[in-house]
């Protein structure tokens, strides 16, 4: 059962005195989409636990560490690197909601982490000081996506509004109240994601067979073709060039007797003879090699559904730890686009994404740089600190989208960061769309003509560049 707005709102009093005014001093993951804070204050220690699990969503302290973590990954890993030694100033609830935001202060300024805990609409996000989203952790529609102010979820007519009980000890209670439905629900989704995978397995193979016994069927009917071509060998001089069908006599047949034998007209009857031969051969080889895949599939679905029922029968997570370990080895692989354009994006330099939630390159020598001009597109921004050397910054822009005029100050300001102005701390820079910069046969590296070029002036701010970092 999902926390309640009401409950979150009791269990915040306890939050609060127990962790704000300390600093963040690790993060952890339990499996799903939970994660547990670790808040240090002087000596003291307080762990905070936010689950955005569709069947137990919620936050409330913890009385003792968890026994079993996993390795953080994704939004878990970023919260760690953004996060860590940040002091917690502020913990509220969100519009009496069932969402929760944390304030902390980093080396990179203030950030933001909302909870919002709404069972299979939960999500979690980190913003920047300006409340912009910078990563959130579940692939769900929203519309809180990198680059956008956060909203708040509307509080549903039937939602159930928040009223503050007072009692100390409610965080224990719900500590209690999910210990053992909150495990279920882990050791079952695990147990399906698994199973899943077996499931999906095993219907293709059912396919496989079936198609297999088809091929089977459609060879057997082959087995007895030595035999006709021996019969149309004998009976050679019967046979005319045309013919559709011809009767023989089957010495096969004990006592006598004659057989019809079907013919290709199109061709002669040596042909037709060699043609008999060749589909037994087919049947010859073909149905072993049949055979033995048909014991092999068996084989493997046999193994399958014994997997499964092992699966089904485990008692706690740690049983399933083999198979979990295997299905995140076997994780599906980049397709060949995917590891061309990750491929392609390795080479185009330092990656940068602006508050507006566009990508930014900016080439580390004269080879990137030229790359940068090559994969551009012509709705591409490129911008250079003017009359000093330095990289080439390319903006991604999409079709038909007026200039982001903030996006373009952000990379007129990396293109300053990456040249010789950098001491200056402020100049002007050259800009153009992508379609107006060309590179001549025979111009040394990274020198280029630009035309249509405009200019602006832009001054480093350090927090800034380190956001945009922090985003890519």
């Amino acid at each position: 059962m999902n926390i309640t707005s009401g409950e979150i709102a009791t269990a915040l009093t306890g939050i609060r005195e127990a962790i704000l005014y300390s600093f963040l001093h690790k993060v952890e993951a339990v499996y799903g989409e939970t994660w547990v804070f670790l808040f240090r204050k002087g000596k003291e220690k307080q762990r905070l636990l936010i689950s955005l699990t569709p069947l137990n969503s919620r936050v409330h302290l913890l009385s003792s560490p968890v026994e079993k973590t996993s390795t953080l990954e994704g939004f878990g890993k970023l919260l760690k690197k953004t996060l860590t030694r940040s002091y917690l100033t502020a913990v509220e609830q969100v519009n009496n909601d069932r969402a929760l935001k944390l304030t902390l202060e980093t080396d990179s300024g203030v950030r933001y982490l909302v909870a919002e805990i709404m069972g299979t609409r939960s999500n979690a996000y980190l913003l920047d000081a300006d409340g912009k989203v910078l990563a959130l952790a579940l692939n769900r529609k929203t519309a809180n996506t990198p680059g956008n102010l956060y909203a708040p979820p509307k509080l549903r007519e039937s939602g159930d509004v928040a009223t503050h009980e007072e009692n100390p000890d409610f965080n224990l209670e719900l500590e209690k109240r999910y210990g053992i439905t909150a495990t279920e629900e882990i050791l079952q989704r695990a147990k399906s994601s698994i199973v899943s995978t077996y499931r999906g397995e095993l219907k293709k193979l059912k396919k496989r067979l079936k198609s297999l016994q088809a091929k089977r069927d459609e060879l057997a009917r082959q087995k007895d073709d030595k035999r006709l071509a021996e019969i149309l060998q004998a009976g050679y001089q019967k046979i005319e060039k045309g013919t559709k069908l011809v009767t023989l006599d089957d010495y096969f047949r004990p006592g006598g007797g004659k057989i019809d034998i079907k013919l290709d007209p199109k061709l002669n009857p040596s042909e037709n003879v060699a043609l008999y031969y060749k589909r037994f051969r087919r049947y010859e080889k073909g149905l072993p090699r049949i055979e033995e895949e048909r014991l092999r599939l068996e084989s493997r679905s046999a193994e399958l559904s014994t997997l499964v029922k092992r699966v089904e029968s485990a008692k706690n997570i740690e049983d399933l730890s083999k198979w979990l370990e295997e299905k995140k080895t076997d994780a599906p692989k980049k397709s060949t686009a995917e590891k061309k354009r990750a491929s392609q994006e390795s080479s185009l330099g330092r990656k940068f994404i602006s508050s507006e939630g566009y990508t930014i390159f900016v080439g580390r020598n004269d080879r990137e740089n030229d790359e940068l001009t090559r994969v551009a597109n012509g709705r591409d921004l490129w911008l250079h600190a003017r009359d000093y050397p330095g990289s080439h910054v390319l903006v991604r822009l999409p079709k038909k989208i007026e200039l982001p005029r903030k996006t373009l100050m952000e990379a007129g300001m990396l293109a300053l960061k990456y040249s010789k102005a950098v001491k200056a701390g402020k100049g002007e820079v050259t800009y153009a769309y992508a379609k107006n910069v060309r590179k001549p046969k025979g111009f040394a590296p990274g020198k280029v003509l630009v035309s249509q070029d405009k200019f602006l002036l832009a001054r480093i701010d350090q927090k800034v560049v380190d956001a945009m970092k922090e985003r890519s």
